[in-house]
């Protein structure tokens, strides 16, 4: 995984903006360690324009007890997330308690939806009047989709070992980035090649070895 990519890079790779959420939980991509962090990496996923940016930042400022329930939240969320991904991945059923868990914030988010009607047609738009977890609501949206989508079932984990981010399968592809690929390709010959002959330099050596 290539450090210096920013998740608007990483979105087309992962096909989805709360697989890339989820995947902000590993210590080989951007950590959230604030709201602030939260805003700044939804800003860099595209999820924000540079004017919501401002002003949640200046609304977290100005309220950082809720501004640090809402991140408090955010990583609950995230948690929940990454359960029913990861069991989706493995093809099992989630945990009822996560699925509830995402129910109910899917619940609140949709009952803040209203019509609108713009350009000759009606379209459902969400009340957002600048509340701090608006940054979260894309992320459900988003998942939304995937669970209840074809992409569900495309879930996989990055098949290096060492590194096991989600992503949606794509044909062959097994692997979050060509890092990864090619850390693997390297391991499977190291196991093939590699290892075999030291074992066999080593055998040869204790019969070689004189005897006391």
């Amino acid at each position: 995984m290539n450090k210096k990519q920013k998740p608007k890079d990483l979105l087309t790779r992962d096909g989805n903006i709360a697989i890339l959420f989820v995947n902000t939980a590993s210590a080989k991509r951007q950590s959230l360690e604030s709201y602030t962090g939260l805003i700044s990496w939804a800003l860099e996923a595209g999820l924000l324009t540079e004017l919501e940016s401002d002003r949640l930042t200046a609304a977290a400022n100005a309220s950082p007890a809720t501004a640090e329930a809402v991140f408090r939240d955010a990583e609950k969320l995230r948690q929940h997330l990454e359960t029913i991904f990861r069991h989706g991945a493995r093809k099992r059923a989630a945990p009822e308690d996560d699925i509830q868990a995402i129910n109910n914030r899917l619940v609140a988010l949709y009952n803040r939806r209203s019509l609108s009607f713009a350009h000759g047609t009606y379209r459902c738009v969400l009340e957002n009047r600048g509340e701090l977890e608006s940054v979260l609501w894309p992320i459900l949206l988003a998942t939304d989709k995937l669970l209840t989508g074809k992409g569900y079932q495309k879930l996989v984990e990055c098949a290096d070992e060492e590194c096991r981010l989600l992503l949606l399968s794509q044909r062959e592809r097994r692997w979050c980035s060509r890092r990864c690929s090619h850390r693997n390709a390297s391991r499977r010959h190291y196991r093939a090649v590699q290892k075999p002959r030291k074992e066999e330099i080593k055998r040869r050596s204790a019969r070689l070895a004189p005897t006391v």
